[in-house]
């Protein structure tokens, strides 16, 4: 067996012990902006999900608290990601990587769908360049009530309304979250993010 042999054998060992390494692996073999991206949603996606596990730790979590836990989370498993970094303004979470790529999220705490809206246009119109490779982000809705899908459904609504000129997915409920497409206004070029919640009720009825 040569060191090469080794060397992929020893990877592929890293990628069974979890999701996160698997991750690692597939972010350090990533060619494309479109590989990195979705390495990052992801790792998003599996951070997200621990929240959810320990969500009696997250109730009293400002937006920054909640956006610092995912960016600490990502420095981890190896993504160099930032927290109000000035690209813009003030970013709530940002993963830079290889060939100027650059992936930002913002972040809200579900409270108003104008809240909701606030932060979509910081997304689109302040922080994002919109060329190519820093053409995708998210919208993060972490949500403390009842039925998260609900809150959803209405903001894709909301968005449809606001932005009639924009194409919109449907609600894919498996993995809560839809996609909707913009011309960025500084390029011209489509813009793609990606709308998903993090259901963080808590209201145990067993006292």
């Amino acid at each position: 067996m040569n060191d090469r042999e080794v060397t992929l054998k020893a990877l592929e060992d890293f990628a069974r012990k979890s999701a996160a390494h698997r991750i690692m692996v597939d972010i350090a073999y990533a060619s494309t902006h479109e590989e990195r991206a979705g390495c990052v949603r992801r790792a998003v996606d599996d951070i997200a999900t621990e929240m959810c596990m320990y969500k009696q730790l997250q109730q009293n979590k400002s937006e920054d608290e909640l956006s610092i836990w995912i960016v600490l989370s990502l420095r981890r498993m190896g993504f160099l990601a930032g927290h109000d970094t000035q690209f813009g303004g003030h970013c709530d979470i940002t993963v830079e990587q290889d060939d100027n790529f650059l992936w930002i999220a913002e972040s809200k705490k579900h409270s108003t769908y104008e809240w909701l809206l606030k932060g979509f246009r910081q997304l689109l119109t302040r922080y994002t360049t919109g060329i190519y490779g820093q053409d995708q982000g998210d919208i993060i809705i972490f949500v403390f009530n009842k039925n998260a899908l609900d809150v959803l459904s209405n903001w894709r609504s909301r968005l449809m309304a606001e932005y009639e000129d924009c194409a919109v997915e449907d609600v894919d409920e498996n993995y809560m979250r839809f996609f909707s497409y913009h011309t960025h206004p500084g390029t011209g070029r489509r813009m793609s993010i990606r709308h998903f919640v993090v259901p963080l009720y808590f209201d145990p009825q067993d006292n």
